[in-house]
Order: C-alpha cells, then sequence, then structure tokens
C-alpha cells in the first residue's frame, strides 16, 4: 500500500519521476524475490559448468586431412557456437515472456486509477528487468571463454564473444518483452513464443546449411538473432585458424561478417523493443 500511496502522490508529475519511483520499485521487487535473482544467478553459473565440461578445450583441436577426424572436429565447432547463442537467447526470452503477462492485472488496476502513464511503466520495467537478467549472457561468457581453448585468447577476441552474449541476450530479452506484453496469459505466452525459438533455431545453419538455402531457409535465417549470434561465435572458434577459416566460412553459408552481423542484432533488438512498446500503448488505450 505505501508504494500505490507513493506513486499516487506523483502520478500527476513529469515521466522521469515517474519512471525512476516505478524503477525503484521494481528493484524492491527483486529483494522481494530472492528465488529469482539465484535463479539468474544459478542458471548462469550451471550453464557455464556445462558448457566449459561439455566443449573444454574444443578450439584448440587442429584440423589435419584426415576426413573422418576433421568431421568430429567442425561439428564440435559449430555446436558450440550453436549452443551458446541459441542458449542465451532462449533463456533471455523465458526470463521475460513469463514475468510480464503476470503482471497485467496490477498494471491494470494502477493504470485505471491514473497512478503512472504507460510510457514510465514500460521504460522502467524493461530496464529493471534487463540489469539482472543480463546477468546472465555476462557470467557465462566471462566463464566459458577462458575453457574452451580458442586459438585466439586476445582481449579483443573476448570482447567480440561477450558482446556477441550481451547482444544476443538483449535481443531475447527485447522479444519475451514484447511477446508478454501482446497475451494476458503466461501460458499463452510461453507456448507461443517457443515456436519462435524452434523456427529462429532452424535458421541458425545448425540444422539447415545456410550455404546453398531455400527461399524459406533464407528468409528464417535473415530474421533470426540465434543465426547472427552463431556466426559471429563461430568466428572466434576460427580466429587464429586463417588456413581454414575461410573455407569453413563459405561451407556454412557464414559470409555475413562480424560487422553485419552485429548491426542486425542491434536492429533487431530495437524493433521488438519498439513493438512492444507499441503494443503496450496500444492495449492500455484500450482499458
Amino acid at each position: 500500500m505505501d508504494d500505490l500511496k507513493g506513486i499516487k502522490s506523483i502520478r500527476e508529475t513529469g515521466f522521469f519521476k515517474q519512471f525512476w519511483y516505478l524503477l525503484w520499485r521494481c528493484f524492491v521487487g527483486f529483494f522481494r524475490e530472492k528465488l529469482f535473482v539465484g535463479a539468474v544467478f544459478g542458471n548462469a553459473a550451471f550453464a557455464c559448468l556445462l558448457i566449459a565440461s561439455i566443449y573444454y578445450n574444443t578450439g584448440a583441436v587442429d584440423l589435419s586431412w584426415d576426413t573422418n577426424s576433421n568431421k568430429k572436429i567442425i561439428k564440435d565447432w559449430m555446436g558450440l557456437a550453436f549452443y551458446i547463442g541459441n542458449d542465451v537467447f532462449s533463456w533471455s526470452v523465458m526470463s521475460q515472456v513469463i514475468p510480464i503477462p503476470i503482471r497485467v492485472p496490477l498494471y491494470r488496476k494502477e493504470r485505471l486509477a491514473g497512478m503512472y502513464s504507460a510510457h514510465s511503466y514500460y521504460w522502467s520495467l524493461f530496464l529493471g528487468q534487463n540489469i539482472l537478467t543480463l546477468w546472465y549472457p555476462i557470467i557465462v561468457a566471462c566463464g566459458c571463454f577462458p575453457f574452451l581453448g580458442f586459438k585466439d585468447q586476445s582481449f579483443e577476441n573476448f570482447m567480440e564473444f561477450f558482446i556477441t552474449c550481451i547482444m544476443v541476450g538483449l535481443a531475447g530479452s527485447t522479444f519475451g518483452f514484447m511477446w508478454g506484453s501482446i497475451f494476458k496469459n503466461d501460458v499463452q505466452a510461453t507456448t507461443s513464443s517457443i515456436v519462435y525459438l524452434l523456427v529462429s533455431a532452424l535458421g541458425a545453419g545448425q540444422f539447415v546449411n545456410l550455404s546453398k538455402p531455400s527461399w524459406v531457409v533464407t528468409f528464417i535465417s535473415n530474421t533470426s538473432p540465434i543465426r547472427y549470434a552463431v556466426e559471429r561465435v563461430f568466428r572466434r572458434v576460427l580466429s587464429g585458424n586463417d588456413m581454414w577459416k575461410p573455407t569453413l566460412l563459405q561451407l556454412f553459408g557464414f559470409n555475413k561478417g562480424d560487422e553485419e552481423c552485429l548491426n542486425a542484432l542491434l536492429f533487431i533488438c530495437i524493433l521488438f523493443l519498439t513493438l512492444g512498446w507499441f503494443v503496450l500503448i496500444y492495449k492500455t488505450s484500450k482499458l
């Protein structure tokens, strides 16, 4: 009740005052939901342990002229790139798509009372949620990189790997936030988001080769955040392996480059974030 009284007393103030108050309330909620905070760090630690144990020193293995041996090594490299991109994206989606519909009844009640604007609610909740959920890709990137055995252990290669995890995590978070804003029921939001995850994974290059795809696969891959993350991680694996790098990138159809993949992820984040904002404003106008 104190939170509601506090917001009610400033509901006629500007956007920023409402924004900071709602952001503070979001942080207070995190401290009350210690299980959720523990799940973020616990899941991230488990993911680090799992990835590091399965793909330990995978990047340090050299290719040879033995075809069978090379197939196994390349499959491991591709599996590593796909697993990291898919894991971070999927976790980020689920961390957002589930809580958002649960908040709808409270939001409807407070919004009808005129306690704050839809804009301040959306941006404060998005920032508050992401300050916590982005710890997952941060921990995964920092915890896994030293154990994967990449030939290029430079700080530059690490930062490219780190940025990839952050951006694909942010893409998943913005999609989950947008998708959760559409539905009133968390079950519907979760079930339907799984379909998008499956389709995005299909166009990531693991199940279908992207070098000579059909127009359907081309469309899916161009709209899949996982696809861009997989290429960037795969390039981190091949960094320092100048002999095989051009051949393998061409073989798998990973020809967009680091900068184009990063720009695509940034565009996807902005698109999902903007769509979610418009969805909430539209639904608020119908209250």
